[in-house]
Formats: C-alpha cells, structure tokens, sequence
C-alpha cells in the first residue's frame, strides 16, 4: 500500500503529478496515477488503496469541487481519519468540508519554490501522519472550547462528523458506482483510441511494404528486361587470330549499369587455341568523358580450350564524370608475336 492517496479531478492531473514528484523525492510512497493491473476493477483497487494509505490527499480546485468521485474519496478518508485538504486555485473546498484545515499550495504552484510556507506546512503533516507520531495541525480539536466562537466551530465541526459518517456509510454504494463508471469509461476510451492508433499503423506499414514490393518488382522487371535486350542486341563473339577462337563472353555486372569507384567488372569467357600455341588475352576499358584512369587484371597463357576471366575498375577523382562505351579485347599469339584488337560495346557509368 502507498503512504499517500490523492483523490483529484482529472483535469487536474499536471499538477498533481507535479505534487507527486516532490513527495516520492521525499521518500514516501504515493498512488496517484489511476493506472489498474489486467483483471482488476477501479473500485475493488481504489477501495483498497484509500483504506491502507496513512494520508489521503483531496485536491480541491474549481474543477474538482464539482466532482462526485473526488467528494465521495474524501468523505471516505475523513471517516477513517486519514482525510488531508489541499488547495490549489484559492477555491473553497465545497460544503461539508471546510471545518477542516486545508494545506494551501496556491503561492507554490505559482512559484515553485521549495521553500513556500504551505508546501512546508503540508510536508510537515505528512511527516507526522505517516510516521504515527503526532495529529497534523487541521485536525479537528477533541475537546469543546468554551468561547462562543469555539462553540460554533464545535457545532460546525459535529455537523462535519455526523454528516461524514452518513456520506461514508449511506453513500459507500453511491461511491462505488460512480468510480466504476467514470473509470470504466475512461479506461475503454483509452483502450479504444490506443487499438484504433495499432491498426491505423499496421495499415500504414502494410501499405508501404506493398508500395515497395511493387517498387522493386517494377525495378527488377526493367532490369531484366534491359539485360535480355542487352545479350539479344550481341550475338556470340568470336576472334580470330590464326589460332585462337574465343566465344560466350560475359560481364558482371552486366551492362547498362552504373558501377561504383573501384567497383570490380568482371567478363568471363570461352578460349579455344589450337596447334598447341600459347596466346595471352588482355580486357581493358576505353573510356570517355574524362581523364579517368582504370585498373585491370593481367593475363595468363591460354592454351587449349576452356574458361577464362578478367577484370577492371575505374579509379580517380575525375571518374564522377566517367562513361564507358566499349572494351578492347586484345589477343597476342605469344608464338609469332602477332595481336589482334577487338571492341566490345558496353554501356557502364560511374556513380
């Protein structure tokens, strides 16, 4: 159970939170945020925790004065004798509750300062009441004064009694069902705008994981379709150069592309050399656009037939601007020297 109840209308709630900080910075325990556990009902818990708190706080303001619950928690605590009034706009408590001294936070609130005589005041009762060591200083007086003014405020003050008594006992149903209903409908509405604002947000991520599928559908078949066009367009290659044939080639990534600096393109092939020569087959890049330069694999021997592979990338500050509209194939028969060129179109960009 917390050390403090604080009973207050809703409209209320920043301010209270703002009271609330500076008690649990002081150490007490405090029930005030309204929240339930799955399976609980607001007045099996509210009943609960008004009963086992050694303070309860009534927060009176203009809003709160004409609030049933706040009124019924604070008849509840004054007839167990935990009642504490507080004020924080100025306002009167309402009828029936004024022979009570209330702790008046209407200077604090406006300056914040620790130091305010009521904040001192209130955390003085506090103190005392949760510690069992003393009554705090606007409980009624237990013995009859003998003045005329005391005798009204004993009269006034045995009304109070009577009538808290009355309220506690005759209107404990009353109670309960007004802090059901408001709670209750509190609660659904809080529930309801918190299932509408999960399915709103699944619709919209639903939404746009479809927009992008299609999005990238819609790429790919673009890609796909420029690619086919691309080996369509270029029919199998083949060189010639006394002995050597070469057939199949293909580059990856495949053209038209746009390629990062330094990003690897890599071309494969098929070599056929007869008459047991040995030929080297250089690939290069022939680019245009810029001063861009490129870097390229070497060659081996080829000899016989089989799979080869080589590769280039572009390099340098000025390749933003780089285009590469074609590669030199070089074949040189390492037998008699002789080398043939041969150009590839290709379309290649840097990014």
């Amino acid at each position: 159970m917390a050390d403090i109840f604080i009973s207050y209308a809703r409209e209320d709630h920043e301010r209270v939170h703002r009271l609330a900080n500076v008690l649990e910075g002081k150490g007490y325990s405090v029930w005030w945020d309204r929240e339930i556990a799955p399976g609980e009902t607001f007045a099996s818990v509210i009943e609960r925790e008004l009963h086992g708190a050694k303070c309860v706080f009534a927060i009176w303001s203009s809003r709160s004065i004409d609030s049933q619950w706040v009124r019924d928690e604070a008849s509840e605590a004054a007839r167990l004798g935990t009642l504490i009034p507080v004020t924080v706009d100025g306002v009167l408590p309402p009828l029936g509750f004024r022979q009570v001294q209330a702790a008046d936070l209407t200077a604090w609130y406006g300056t914040g300062s620790n130091s305010d005589e009521g904040l001192l005041h209130l955390l003085s009762a506090v103190r005392q009441r949760v510690a069992g060591t003393a009554a705090p200083e606007w409980q009624l007086p237990k013995t009859a004064p003998t003045s005329r003014e005391g005798r009204s405020w004993a009269v006034k003050g045995l009304l109070v009694a009577v009538l808290a008594i009355i309220v506690g006992g005759g209107t404990l149903g009353t109670y309960v069902v007004y802090q059901e209903r408001e709670r209750a409908a509190e609660f659904e509405a809080k529930r309801q705008a918190e299932l509408e604002a999960k399915r709103q947000a699944e619709f919209e991520a639903k939404r746009q994981a479809e927009l992008e599928a299609k999005r990238q559908a819609q790429e790919e078949s673009e890609r796909q379709k420029a690619l086919l066009d691309y080996f369509q367009s270029i029919p199998k290659i083949r060189i010639r150069i006394g002995v050597v044939e070469l057939s199949n080639v293909t580059l990856s990534p495949p053209p038209p592309a746009s390629v990062l600096e330094r990003e690897q393109v890599r071309i494969t092939f098929r070599y056929e050399v007869c008459c047991n020569a040995t030929v080297h087959i250089w690939i290069r890049p022939i680019i245009t656009g810029s001063n861009c330069r490129y870097g390229a694999s070497g060659s081996p021997l080829y000899e016989g037939s089989g799979n080869g592979e080589s590769d280039f990338n572009l390099r340098g500050t000025e390749c933003r601007s780089a285009r590469v509209d074609a590669l030199q194939i070089r074949v040189k028969n390492e037998e008699n020297g002789k080398q043939e060129d041969y150009q590839l179109k290709v379309q290649y960009t840097v990014r």
